[in-house]
């Protein structure tokens, strides 16, 4: 005779929770490629490059594109503000908030052309990125980007390190977290780049694809911990 076993709601709960870290991560990978596919190779969700781009438009006095590149800063800088204070300082459900917030900025720039300067037209793109990743930074008490991938390989690749030297399964289960947080996003990126050539900035709105599974995610979530 056969039993079933009925997860408990801690395990539930954290198998939500890693599945909707990696459906952002997704969405981060996809809005990565349709910031780079579209716009002179400027990725939207850092500022690393913003940076480095704005060092050599200084030298070269291009007053205009710095100004941009500042202007992208800052959207960044202020994504990561508010979304810092409003996890802080209210009891608003960040999770449901960060969702709306955005589908309302990809199609904001969905309806913005590209006319040269790749900066304007990432904009909503800056704030959103790192308005996602201050809601969306982690699961299983793990810190975990789901906009970018240069610290999700590095602990991927110690996480694995330790667990074949040390056989822990604690550092399997991290591994494997950070592996398919990259593996999702790679996914992302590649959805991307098969269909931002093909549709221009209007592909901004194959967003809301993960947008709704994520939302969908989230309500199944809050729902088992009402339960």
């Amino acid at each position: 005779m056969y039993t079933t076993v009925t997860p408990s709601p801690v395990i539930r709960n954290d198998r939500l929770d890693v599945a909707l870290h990696l459906i952002m991560a997704h969405l981060g990978g996809f809005m990565g490629s349709y910031a780079i596919v579209l716009h002179a190779g400027t990725f939207g969700s850092a500022v690393t490059g913003d940076m480095i781009a704005l060092a050599h438009v200084l030298v070269g006095r291009d007053w205009i594109e710095s100004l941009h590149r500042v202007i992208a800063f800052f959207l960044f800088a202020l994504g990561c503000a508010t979304s810092h204070l409003m996890n802080k300082y209210t009891n608003l459900p960040m999770r449901k908030v960060t969702l709306a917030v955005e589908a309302v900025l990809l199609a904001v720039a969905a309806a913005i052309p590209f006319r040269g300067d790749p900066e304007p037209p990432l904009f909503p793109i800056f704030f959103c990125a790192s308005f996602q990743w201050g809601t969306f930074s982690g699961a299983l008490g793990y810190g975990s980007s789901t906009i970018f991938c240069s610290n999700n390989t590095k602990q991927a690749v110690t996480a694995w390190c330790d667990f074949w030297t040390e056989h822990d399964t604690k550092k399997k289960v991290k591994a494997l977290l950070y592996t398919f947080t990259l593996l999702f996003f790679f996914a992302g990126a590649l959805v991307g780049a098969l269909i931002i050539p093909r549709s221009g900035s209007i592909a901004a709105l194959f967003g809301w694809i993960p947008l709704a599974a994520a939302l969908i995610a989230q309500l199944i979530a809050e729902r088992f911990t009402k339960a």
